[in-house]
């Protein structure tokens, strides 16, 4: 009897147990297709006659120009830990009609990189503003001001 028992009470369990489960259908995972689109600053063309331009300038002046401005908030499109590479975007934005500039800061934090902007602010409200509206802009979301004191 303790048998019968026992049977009755594994099999009530095991249909149970199969009726709460037979109503849930889990959803399959689809894959998920990541792709990196790459849009280029300026076209190929361009670039290579921006980087001619700047061999050219490079064999002209050793002494870089720096640029005295009393803005005191920047746009910064790209930091770097080489000057060389920062001078080379400066020049490809400065193709793209950008007025860039690069920014060395010798105190403070992140003195060892050399920053790159394409806007310059006099005042804070408008920086801001157009901060807050390059961060919109598709592929601008690593666009950050830096505020020199």
């Amino acid at each position: 009897m303790k048998k019968l028992y026992v049977l009755l009470i594994a099999g009530s369990l095991l249909i149970s147990f199969n009726a709460c489960n037979s109503g849930k259908k889990k959803p399959g995972k689809k894959p998920v297709k990541k792709s990196v689109v790459h849009q280029p600053l300026i076209d190929s063309a361009r670039l290579a006659d921006s980087l001619a331009l700047i061999e050219a300038q490079k064999a002209a002046a050793t002494e870089p120009e720096v640029v005295q401005s009393d803005d005191k908030y920047f746009l910064i499109s790209g930091s770097f830990h080489s000057m060389t590479n920062a001078e080379k975007f400066q020049k490809e934005l400065q193709a793209q009609g950008f007025s860039s500039e690069v920014i060395i800061r010798k105190t403070g934090l992140n003195t060892d990189f050399f920053k790159v902007s394409y806007r310059s602010f006099y005042d804070r409200d408008e920086a801001y503003n157009a901060l807050r509206h390059e961060k919109k802009m598709p592929n601008n979301e690593s666009i950050w001001l830096l505020v020199k004191n």
